[in-house]
């Protein structure tokens, strides 16, 4: 649903994002993250921010296992990927911060609007994201995706 590249991965910058994705694309019921410090650093009142700030969105905040691969295995794999992927848009490994901006946001639309997945009965996240956001009926929703995403030509 959204992605960014920073230099410091802090609560503040997860929030955000969340926040944009959120207002793109509505709630998700829930958001899995690692035991990261942007997502499990108390704070003065006892409550970290990241959590609070899905609480208010409704959202259930997961954390992985520690090791445990059935879990953080398919965020890393999917790292894996997308750093092999990058490597061969560009040709080598970005180097910039500014070269991985690009290069990542260009796999993750490619991952997330165009590449069928077998675990979605070789169906697009994208497709599945729409077809489950229709069985609640939110034609003005509908809209702005049709909008957004005509068609794949620009990933695929």
């Amino acid at each position: 649903m959204g992605h960014r590249v920073v230099s410091n991965a802090t609560a503040e910058v997860a929030i955000d994002l969340v926040r944009e994705m959120v207002s793109a694309h509505g709630s998700p019921i829930s958001f899995l993250t690692d035991h990261g410090i942007q997502f499990t650093t108390m704070h003065k009142d006892g409550e970290h921010c990241f959590d609070k700030a899905l609480a208010e969105l409704g959202i259930k905040h997961i954390m992985g296992r520690v090791k445990h691969p059935q879990t953080q295995g398919k965020i890393e794999r999917s790292h894996g990927s997308a750093i092999a992927e990058m490597e061969s848009i560009w040709g080598r490994k970005p180097v910039t911060i500014e070269e991985y901006r690009e290069a990542i946001g260009l796999w993750v639309d490619f991952y997330n609007i165009c590449r069928a997945h077998q675990s979605l009965d070789y169906k697009t996240p994208l497709e599945v994201f729409i077809e489950e956001r229709l069985s609640k009926d939110d034609p003005e929703w509908l809209e702005a995706v049709k909008k957004e995403f005509p068609d794949c030509s620009r990933y695929c």
